[in-house]
């Protein structure tokens, strides 16, 4: 039963209720007495409406920026609903339900949210487009988690057959997960301490399409300056692999939902947009053009893993998208994102043309990096962009130019928006892919 409160911690003061639904989700809406009729409801609602703890500032912050536009804020928390994207939809619809009798219905219901959040963000939009009128996601890919775990599938891979360590990873099929990812370190360690070591872990992340700038606490580096670049991808490539998202995602599926039997990693090299990087690299260590296709033909010629179709089945449901959405998304995106790569921010926008919904989304790119790295005014100049789409049915002016004057003049902080084409996404698998995998 959802209780209210009025609710004063540090600069923040609102009507609160919350609640904790029977399998341990707690759910809390954050309501300002300027309330503007729009609610806002994210994954990670419960979590962003308690400015304590290390995380204390930045959410007080962010808060205050929503409250200062009169928006309420809320939603559930990630742990308990996991990767159940469509129950997640179902609890944040529940919870807009509770908003609603003690408040009165909102005027515009927009799903926001970042990294996994923007996965349930645009799931709110494609199974309950009666109760929200728009999204605002960021730091999430757009190819769903099939696509997004084949390629973290391809990086370890390509290490696991060219670094050859003397302890394998389970490249699927994990059944223990600290070990993995003791195994994963052991390897990058090993690897970088020799020159063709790194050039193959260089290798491997530029098929996972991993960004130049993977460091948001140094500057970006130089286009070839494929050493800096390096380091930088040092500080990201075992977060980036994402065990734990593979693991969890098995345990949902009841099996594996990954491989790689038809890939062709000379081709995806080619199109990866990092193929200078990765010249450069295994030039540096003194093999090479000829080393690269040495080390890319044992690719080819090792064999592949492949999927339980039936936990494919399962996962590409709930998990990959279909297009279809009737209001607007707004995807807020930088060019350093160490998770989820910038390529797949567009894997989205190919699922819409497919369904001729490709005019409702807009991807505003930052120049920064970091998952999920934005500063406020950025959070707050796209969710302006979003709610003026709403009200008025059509897109404003989007340049950069005007992104980044609106954000200063009305929410005081810089903001870094450019214009932006990523190379394009490896891997896709949306509703056209469904039940034709076969292993």
């Amino acid at each position: 039963m959802f209780q209210k409160e009025r609710f004063i911690v540090r600069n923040i003061e609102a009507n609160r209720i919350s609640d904790v639904l029977k399998d341990g989700t707690k759910c809390t809406v954050l309501k300002p007495d300027n309330w503007n009729g729009i609610l806002l409801l994210d994954l990670d609602g419960t979590v962003n409406c308690t400015p304590e703890g290390p995380r204390a500032e930045m959410i007080e912050r962010r808060l205050l920026a929503y409250f200062s536009e009169g928006y309420a804020y809320g939603g559930i928390e990630r742990d308990a609903v996991g990767y159940r994207f469509p129950d997640a939809v179902n609890m944040l619809v529940d919870v807009r339900s509770a908003f609603s009798g003690f408040f009165g219905e909102p005027e515009y219901t927009i799903a926001v949210g970042g990294s996994r959040g923007a996965f349930v963000g645009r799931f709110c939009m494609e199974l309950r487009p009666d109760i929200f009128s728009g999204a605002l996601v960021y730091g999430g890919g757009g190819s769903g988690e099939i696509a997004a775990i084949n390629s973290k599938l391809d990086g370890k891979f390509i290490m696991n057959t060219l670094l050859q360590p003397e302890e394998a990873l389970i490249l699927a099929g994990i059944n223990d997960l600290k070990n993995e990812e003791r195994k994963l370190h052991l390897m990058v360690e090993t690897a970088k301490a020799s020159r063709l070591g790194r050039a193959r872990l260089a290798l491997a992340a530029a098929i996972e399409q991993l960004p130049a700038w993977a460091d948001p606490g140094s500057p970006e580096p130089a286009p070839e300056d494929y050493e800096e670049q390096f380091r930088q991808l040092l500080t990201c490539i075992e977060f980036a692999q994402f065990n734990f998202g593979s693991y969890v995602i098995e345990q949902l599926a009841g099996g594996s939902f990954s491989w790689n039997d038809t890939t062709n990693y000379e081709e995806l090299l080619s199109r990866c947009g990092r193929k200078d990087f990765v010249i450069g690299m295994y030039e540096t260590a003194g093999v090479g053009i000829e080393g690269l296709k040495k080390d890319l033909e044992t690719l080819a010629a090792t064999p592949r893993i492949h999927a339980d179709p039936k936990a494919v089945s399962v996962v590409e449901k709930i998990l990959s998208y279909a297009g279809t959405i009737e209001g607007p998304i707004v995807n807020l995106e930088n060019i350093g994102d160490q998770v989820d790569p910038e390529s797949c921010k567009y894997a989205y926008r190919d699922t819409l043309k497919k369904k001729g919904k490709e005019d409702l989304l807009r991807v505003l790119w930052v120049r920064s990096s970091g998952h999920c790295h934005f500063t406020d005014s950025e959070i707050m100049e796209a969710l302006k962009v979003l709610t003026d789409r709403i009200r008025t049915g059509a897109w404003g002016d989007l340049s950069p130019e005007k992104l980044n004057e609106d954000a200063v003049s009305l929410f005081g902080t810089p903001a870094h928006f450019f214009r932006y084409e990523p190379a394009e996404a490896l891997h896709s698998w949306d509703f056209e892919n469904w039940d034709s995998y076969k292993a």
